[in-house]
């Protein structure tokens, strides 16, 4: 089937191509959108029917967008402001012309139209940062999706999309513990995503509730050359020469220049006496010998020894007393935690007890800096995975993020924003990262 550039003008811009940041599957709706196009038009530009055939439906009466990144405000900005022109073709395929202007039409439900007519006016409405046009030939009822987008190519755009835009490049962020580790604190399942992430040269960067000296053992093994951020976002590590232009730091310290977020360690510590006093029994990391963390978590010495050498942050666990009581004790920590300036974060196997960083904060300013670093492309999209709470600013700090599943094959959050993971830790690290890269070509 032949396809033209849905409108006249030049050159032409892409603003999101295939498998862009919202170009994707979104199994929760029963929508594949992998195939949608952006293209970046001024607001009036007329739009030409990239194909012949039938208006099948129309809308023109949204007015306003949203061009923040909330997920309810967005779906809601989506359904109730952008307007849509849809034609069916003679094969049965339809082609969506998205974010329309405000009774910005030239046809109407029923009209016939011709390859390059014009059938309506681009705007900016909806779930829109910019104006532009969102073109997407799909399929209707096609297996497990109610829509499903069609890999096409222009005729007058010498080949397929894909080959013709500039690249994004992929960043992953990733936690350890319950994520890309086990419970036996092995990756070796997550061994096939690995290797990909390493041919495609996707930057994998940690960032963990894990101190420097543990993340450091782990960069060793898996061969990691890239940033890493440590106790849930209490200081960024950025190997020297990894980025060739200046920004701000911190300090230096060894081989790395530190970005530091996080609460200088004694008050934290003084924190823990103090709610010790008031009656909560909690057992801190600090008060525990290595031999005592290697029992307690299953961890070999040496590895137990690297756990105990804390910067920015002190783990604690609170002794089993009933699910409903753990909770209860939670959310009294955590408002003693507020009152002190501080914050009590939930973790997967400990909690945390920290200053006001957290790891998305520190995602966000690695993401700044990769911005800079490949400001030539077209830009970067980030992508985030764990598996608890103290993930969530993490998650939401990124463009696509996904849960695994924890031991008992629960998901610590059930926001939709999140995408589902299957397999526990390291096997839904790896089925998500593996499944997502497969897809994408680089």
């Amino acid at each position: 089937m032949t396809y033209i550039i849905p409108f006249k003008k030049r050159p032409v811009r892409i603003g999101q191509g295939f498998n862009g940041m919202s170009h994707r599957k979104w199994p929760e709706d029963k929508e594949d959108f992998s195939y949608s196009i952006d293209f970046l038009l001024p607001e009036g530009t007329k739009i030409i029917a990239s194909r012949s055939g039938v208006v099948e439906a129309l809308k023109i009466n949204g007015k306003k967008n949203y061009s923040g990144r909330d997920l309810k405000k967005g779906e809601e900005a989506y359904k109730k402001w952008m307007n849509e022109l849809i034609i069916k073709h003679s094969d049965g395929t339809y082609a969506a012309y998205s974010h329309l202007k405000y009774k910005g039409s030239f046809v109407k439900i029923g009209d016939k139209v011709k390859q390059g007519q014009v059938i309506a006016l681009s705007g900016n409405t909806g779930w829109s940062s910019a104006p532009h046009l969102d073109f997407t030939v799909f399929k209707k009822n096609s297996g497990k999706y109610k829509i499903k987008s069609i890999k096409i190519k222009f005729k007058d755009y010498n080949g397929h999309l894909e080959d013709m835009e500039i690249k994004m490049k992929k960043i992953i962020f990733t936690d350890l513990d319950g994520t890309l580790l086990d419970s036996r604190y092995s990756y070796s399942d997550a061994k096939p995503a690995l290797k990909l992430i390493e041919k495609k040269k996707i930057p994998l960067v940690i960032c963990t509730s894990k101190t420097r000296a543990e993340i450091e053992y782990y960069r060793k093994k898996l061969k990691n050359r890239h940033p890493f951020i440590s106790d849930n976002g209490g200081a960024v590590f950025i190997p020297k020469k990894y980025f060739d232009f200046k920004f701000k730091y911190d300090k230096t310290k060894g081989r790395y220049y530190v970005i530091e977020l996080g609460t200088e360690l004694k008050k934290l510590r003084d924190f823990v006496k103090k709610i010790k006093r008031m009656g909560f029994k909690i057992i801190s990391f600090d008060g525990m010998t290595a031999k005592q963390v290697a029992k307690d978590t299953g961890l070999p010495l040496s590895l137990a020894k690297l756990a105990k050498k804390r910067e920015y942050n002190l783990p604690v666990k609170i002794p089993e007393t009933g699910k409903k009581n753990k909770n209860s004790i939670i959310k009294r920590l955590k408002a003693e935690a507020k009152k002190a300036g501080l914050s009590f974060i939930k973790g997967g196997r400990y909690s945390h007890i920290t200053g006001k960083n957290d790891k998305g904060k520190a995602v966000k300013i690695l993401l700044r800096l990769y911005r800079k670093k490949y400001k030539r492309r077209k830009g970067i999209k980030s992508i985030g995975i764990g598996d608890s709470e103290n993930d969530f600013p993490m998650l939401d700090a990124v463009d696509m993020a996904f849960l695994v599943q924890r031991p008992d094959k629960s998901y610590s959050s059930e926001k939709k924003k999140y995408k589902r993971a299957k397999g526990i830790s390291t096997k839904g690290w790896n089925n998500a990262l593996m499944s997502e890269l497969k897809e994408e070509n680089d």
